[in-house]
């Protein structure tokens, strides 16, 4: 898939992605099988009928209302979108940061066509989940711009990564010049006093 296509279906999922935030809901599995595209009725000024695509999230069944400081320690959802804080105990404001893993992976995968994260073994998955072990593959052209976007929600730190309103900033979802951006402190994830470790991740 193209960028120019990519970086529709991104836009529009992280649009959702605000709003179900906002009200500190999160997904929890979100990934390909999970998006589906819709062609919704759009009538212009001149009231002529025409069609437009809108990329969706779908099977809410894992989604959930978090409370922002509360720990919770299910294991939910899809071992290579899991974020690395799935894998242990967590707190709600890192349920939401995980969901922005999890876009990072999906852009990852639907320009480049392949696994982010590959193995057979849950075990392998989770190893390199943890500790960051992946790349771009060299037989893939990508911008610089795409591959700044994808690892920057990649971030193995949950506080790091944008909020959905920050990520919808970044200059390859947006018409700025490179130089013009600000990597933005995102306050929308609420990171509690305490952390919680991650010395049994793996």
């Amino acid at each position: 898939m193209g960028e120019e296509h990519g970086r529709v279906i991104v836009r529009q999922l992280l649009q959702t992605l605000k709003v179900l935030h906002m009200y500190n809901i999160c997904h929890r599995d979100i990934k390909p099988e999970n998006v589906i595209l819709t062609l919704e009725s759009k009538t212009s000024l001149q009231q002529s009928q025409s069609k437009e695509e809108l990329w969706k999230f779908i099977d809410f069944g894992e989604s959930c209302k978090v409370e922002l400081d509360q720990i919770y320690n299910e294991f939910l959802g899809t071992a290579c979108y899991l974020a690395p804080e799935r894998w242990r105990e967590h707190y709600g404001w890192e349920l939401k940061a995980s969901d922005m893993w999890a876009v990072g992976v999906l852009t990852f995968e639907l320009l480049c066509g392949k696994r982010c994260f590959r193995s057979t073994k849950e075990h392998d998955v989770q190893y390199h989940v943890a500790h960051g072990k992946w790349n771009f593959p060299e037989d893939i052209q990508l911008s610089p711009l795409v591959k700044d976007f994808i690892t920057t929600l990649l971030n193995l730190d949950p506080s790091k990564r944008p909020c959905p309103e920050h990520a919808l900033q970044h200059p390859w979802l947006i018409d700025v010049c490179p130089s013009q951006y600000i990597n933005p402190i995102c306050r929308c994830h609420k990171p509690s006093s305490s952390t919680l470790s991650c010395e049994n991740v793996i």
